[in-house]
Order: C-alpha cells, then sequence, then structure tokens
C-alpha cells in the first residue's frame, strides 16, 4: 500500500519546507509532492533548490523501498508534466516538485498532486495543508481503516479529468 502526500505552496515555501521535512520523517508515506500554484514571491525557485538539496541537509526514514536521497522536480505546464524541463532531476524520486503553470485555486492545485501521485503509481493520496501539523500513528490509522475496507475515498475520478471546468470557470 503505497502513499503520497500532498502539499499546496502559495507564497510561503518556508511552510511548505517545514512540512515536507516532517512528512519525509513518517515511514508510511512514500512520496511527498510540492505543488507550487504559481507564487509571486520566488517561493518556486527555493522549492526547487530545496528539492535539489534535500538529501545533503537531511537523512529521511524510508518508505515503501524509496531512498532517502531520491528526489525529482517537475515543471508543470496546465498541471501536464512537461518532460522537456531540464529540471526533471532524479526521475521516481521521494520529494517531487509540480510547478503549475498557473493559479488555479485550492482544488485545481491539489489535483496536479494527485495526477502526479497517480502517474506515480501510489495507491492512496493524503492532502495536507503546509501548516497542518498530525503525528504518523493518524495516518497509519487512516491507512489501516483503507486497507481493510472500512471507509470509503473522499475524492472523485473526474476530479483528475482534464475536460471538467477548473475552479475559476465562470459559472453560468
Amino acid at each position: 500500500m503505497s502513499l503520497a502526500a500532498v502539499l499546496l505552496n502559495y507564497n510561503d515555501a518556508r511552510a511548505a519546507i517545514e512540512s515536507a521535512e516532517r512528512l519525509c520523517a513518517f515511514s508510511c508515506i512514500d512520496r511527498v509532492i510540492i505543488v507550487d500554484n504559481k507564487s509571486t514571491d520566488g517561493s518556486e525557485m527555493v522549492l526547487r533548490e530545496y528539492v535539489k538539496n534535500q538529501n545533503l541537509n537531511k537523512t529521511y526514514g524510508t518508505a515503501g523501498g524509496a531512498k532517502n536521497s531520491d528526489v525529482t522536480t517537475d515543471t508543470t505546464v496546465n498541471s501536464k508534466i512537461n518532460t522537456n524541463q531540464e529540471s526533471n532531476i532524479n526521475a521516481g524520486g521521494r520529494v517531487v516538485l509540480v510547478e503549475n503553470e498557473r493559479n488555479g485555486g485550492y482544488g485545481y492545485g491539489n489535483n496536479a498532486g494527485v495526477r502526479k501521485a497517480a502517474e506515480l503509481g501510489m495507491d492512496y493520496c493524503l492532502i495536507a495543508n503546509p501548516d497542518t501539523v498530525f503525528e504518523e500513528k493518524a495516518v497509519l490509522t487512516m491507512l489501516s481503516a483503507f486497507g481493510n475496507n472500512e471507509c470509503g475515498n473522499t475524492g472523485n475520478e473526474d476530479a483528475l479529468n482534464d475536460d471538467v471546468p477548473d475552479d475559476d470557470a465562470p459559472n453560468d
């Protein structure tokens, strides 16, 4: 059972990095996906540097066979991965940065992270605000409940479909 944590960032790279550090310490989390939702304060550059260098600064536990030195940066255009970008390093890494071309709102940003988790083959996805702090035991309890079919998902496969209108689409 694989799990990715999605962190949505907008103009607060410090909080996203602090949250990623906490989540990387959880043995039950296989990938941490940071989505920069078109920040205007230079966050994307700070996050790129963090993702490239985080393995030099910390030693993390490993989950699902992920190596603590694995990092990946993806540049995203309209939330679709552009593999021609030079910023794509160490494909398959534990920490991934997805950069949205525009800020389409909370749902749009999180959906970009969920799409990336699906591309990485993750079974489950935890959407966590960067300023949320919780214990690993809570995540393990949630995974156990999902594994025992004690609860269902709260998402909708259509939410990942590009044909579904974005959050900022005009209402008729």
